[in-house]
């Protein structure tokens, strides 16, 4: 199982800004790192009006936004409970250490 190291605290008390610090000195001694970063709010990927939105709006389970750079995978719970800690995990690429911050 991948090592979890979970970072929480107040809003504005440096939480990011400790996983963003944290992310080059572990990349530096070979780790591989995944974050998962935990809100109460909703939130969206692209702004309201882009295709990925509209996809998700019309009835999408799941809608990959992919470049030669990147992809993210946004998942509609539509209802259905927020998946458990394990859960997240395992949706991720193999990873030395996750970190979470929330």
């Amino acid at each position: 199982m991948t090592p979890v190291f979970g970072i929480a605290g107040r809003s504005g008390s440096g939480k990011t800004t400790l996983i963003e610090a944290m992310l080059p000195l572990l990349g530096a001694r070979g780790l591989k790192v995944s974050v998962i970063k935990h809100s109460h709010h909703d939130f969206e990927m692209e702004p309201p009006g882009k295709d990925s939105a509209r996809f998700r709006r019309a009835g999408a389970q799941e809608v990959m936004v992919a470049s030669p750079f990147r992809y993210a995978i946004v998942h509609e719970l539509r209802g259905a409970s927020e998946p458990s800690l394990a859960e997240q995990v395992a949706r991720l690429a193999p990873a030395d250490l996750v970190l979470v911050e929330g």
